[in-house]
């Protein structure tokens, strides 16, 4: 290992960040999930108070029972950093992830050749680059599940207790973090266990569970509850997942004018090719493995022969998990399988490493040499600029342009208090922490299933009754979203209009 080695592995880092954040230099407001942490945060700032309501925000005013680390992260930052540096802040902590994969690989092995590859098969995958194009979540959870997973592998692999006390710490920060991690985590650690023979792995699973309560005070129970009941919403909901909220599904022959609506149309006929396409080369790794140790040419280049085996299960439990939630209905309430795959894309890296190793020293193997290079490029790094193009760059559906901003201050210069409705509802985060209305919207989860229906996932009675229900005296609408008249609101009061925004007096 030397100085220079170290500082290659740095600019991988840094090419793999630019890579995830060219998008925003321009669009610098794109993002859904992004608003509703900053609102948290900022509350959290000003109030001391996490699993709160806020009435100054929502119409339907119920205690937060979201995992909350990341919008405590962010209260720990002024409001206006933490909104300036928003556009950046998940490529930042992936490139954390990133260092961590390379460091393992070159610290382990001492080759270069060998971390390098691990950086290009981390790097190019379509998903990482893509959930990474906004604040959310996810690139934090992520890093948390490979800093409690390395260790566990560390310890059915050492049977060393420090590894046991790492993956366990480790854990209880994911469990307060993100809940679809907290799902994989435990799908992982099941086949771990089975696989192991041991109870390690659960053992591990509840020392988790302990450290979550503890570092909560025992909140955990609420975000655990939480989870539970968004797992029923969707469960209840599913066949609307992929519909449009007022329109339903579209005829086969009609084309959607959102890029993105017009990607869940096309993963709702192929469920399965969703997971395939969200990282190519993740099969193609654990298949090219697979064939190395039957013909006996694999090579670790230096690491221990076991933590290739476990992060091979790792990556290929998590694959196979993907592709039976999307495939399987009774189970899709799950969650998007492909979103399974973040999980799995630091194992899935150093198997590659390793396998790109064995491919090129072995003559047998020398397709896979070349092969994985291709499929790395074509089937990751092509997609993921093409998508990054289409859904981030030019995207004017899910951020904050000069039209709505005008609508903004308009709301911010109304008199009185302000009960606004928004279609489509996910326009309802960014309305309410740039403005003074209350929108609605909720943070917690049992409200989903109580206060929701008939308005979301689709729109099920008239939206009159909603408006009454809510006392809603004003509606913003999105009309390339929706027509006024298929709202049925054609005869309602425009008081504001800004290019496809229109404000609506109810």
């Amino acid at each position: 290992m030397t100085i220079v080695g170290w500082g290659i592995g740095l600019a991988g880092v840094a090419m793999s960040a630019i890579l995830q954040t060219w998008p925003r230099w321009r669009n610098r407001w794109f993002g859904v999930d992004t608003w509703r942490h900053l609102a948290a945060a900022d509350h959290i700032r000003r109030t001391g108070r996490v699993f709160d309501t806020m009435p100054e925000h929502y119409l339907i005013d119920a205690p937060s029972d979201y995992p909350p680390v990341l919008r405590v992260l962010l209260a720990w930052l002024p409001k206006p950093v933490a909104e300036r540096s928003q556009w950046c802040a998940s490529a930042m902590t992936d490139a954390c992830h990133h260092g961590l994969v390379f460091g393992l690989v070159y610290a382990m092995t001492g080759r270069l050749a060998v971390a390098v590859a691990a950086q290009a098969c981390y790097s190019l995958s379509p998903l990482v680059v893509m959930e990474n194009a906004s604040l959310t979540t996810r690139p934090l959870s992520s890093l948390l599940f490979s800093l409690s997973v390395f260790p566990l592998i560390g310890f059915l692999g050492t049977g060393q207790w420090g590894w046991m006390a790492i993956a366990a710490a480790m854990l209880g920060v994911l469990l307060l973090t993100h809940r679809l991690a907290i799902q994989a985590i435990v799908v992982l650690v099941l086949v771990m266990a089975l696989l192991s023979r041991s109870w390690w792995p659960l053992a591990y699973l509840a020392a988790g569970g302990g450290v979550a309560l503890l570092l909560s005070g025992g909140a955990y129970r609420r975000v655990l509850s939480g989870h539970l009941a968004m797992l029923r919403c969707w469960r209840a909901n599913i066949r609307n997942r992929f519909a449009h909220q007022v329109r339903g599904f579209p005829p086969p022959h009609q084309k959607d004018p959102d890029p993105v609506f017009r990607l869940y149309q096309a993963i709702r006929r192929l469920p399965a090719m969703a997971v395939v396409a969200a990282h190519p080369a993740l099969p193609c790794v654990l298949g090219a493995y697979g064939w190395l140790m039957w013909r006996g040419v694999w090579e670790g280049g230096g690491l221990p022969s076991w933590l290739i085996a476990w992060c091979a299960v790792w990556a290929g439990t998590l694959w196979v998990a993907g592709v039976a939630i999307r495939q399987i209905p009774p189970i899709r309430f799950l969650g998007e399988g492909e979103r399974y795959l973040e999980y799995a894309n630091a194992p899935a890296a150093v198997v590659g490493a390793t396998v790109f190793l064995s491919a090129w020293t072995s003559p047998a193997a020398s397709g896979i040499a070349w092969g994985l290079p291709a499929v790395l490029l074509l089937g990751g790094l092509a997609p993921a600029i093409a998508l990054q193009r289409v859904v981030v760059l030019n995207d004017t559906e899910r951020s904050v342009t000069p039209a709505l901003r005008r609508i903004f201050d308009h709301l911010n210069g109304l008199p009185g208090e302000i009960r606004l409705l928004t279609m489509p509802t996910y326009l309802a985060d960014a309305v309410m922490y740039f403005t003074r209305a209350r929108v609605v919207s909720t943070d917690n989860s049992h409200a989903h299933n109580t206060r929701y229906p008939g308005l979301w996932p689709r729109l099920t009675k008239p939206l009159s009754d909603i408006i009454a229900q809510f006392r809603v005296n004003y509606v913003l609408v999105n009309e390339k979203f929706v027509t006024l008249a298929e709202l049925q609101l054609a005869e309602a009061q425009v008081i504001h209009r800004a290019d496809r925004y229109c404000l609506l007096h109810v």
